[in-house]
């Protein structure tokens, strides 16, 4: 048997966050800093905004 839940709206936030989730659309998103930093607790952000301008570029 299968359950599936409908969810018709998420609260309203903000207008970034509107706009990014809505109801039964899919969000993938990135989180940055987009590097490992395993050495540390402060990632080093080398080529930070160049990944950053690539993952807009792509439509990330």
């Amino acid at each position: 048997m299968e359950t599936r839940l409908e969810i018709t709206s998420f609260k309203q936030i903000n207008r970034a966050y509107n706009t990014v989730f809505e109801a039964g659309r899919m969000s993938i998103g990135l989180v940055v800093p987009i590097e490992t930093y395993a050495d540390g607790p402060v990632p080093a952000m080398h080529h930070h905004l160049k990944r950053v301008r690539l993952a807009e570029e792509l439509g990330l």
